[in-house]
């Protein structure tokens, strides 16, 4: 996915961006329920990348941000690098 795809945010382009980015990096998701969850989180990483960038644009930091494999992941299912184990034990259902 291309930075210039993140700042078109509206639901059909949202659609086919959580669609290509599903293929992109293999994700695969276990019911209907975690992947709703799942691109919420996405989306909600989508939503902080556009606006740090078009600060970022403004003069306001140094660097862009980019989507990646991580995308669907909370902040707290990812430290130093790699995979945590949520403290409830049970780890994301997606491949790597």
């Amino acid at each position: 996915m291309e930075d210039s795809d993140l700042g078109n945010l509206d639901e059909a382009s949202l659609d086919a961006q959580w669609e290509q980015w599903k293929i992109t990096y293999k994700k695969k998701y276990n019911s209907p329920k975690e992947e709703a969850e799942r691109r919420a989180i996405w989306e909600e990483s989508m939503r902080r990348i556009v606006a740090h960038n078009k600060e970022a644009a403004l003069g306001k930091h140094t660097f862009t941000m980019g989507m990646n494999h991580l995308g669907d992941l909370r902040p707290e299912e990812v430290c130093c690098g790699g995979l945590c184990v949520p403290k409830d034990g049970k780890r994301p259902s997606h491949p790597k």
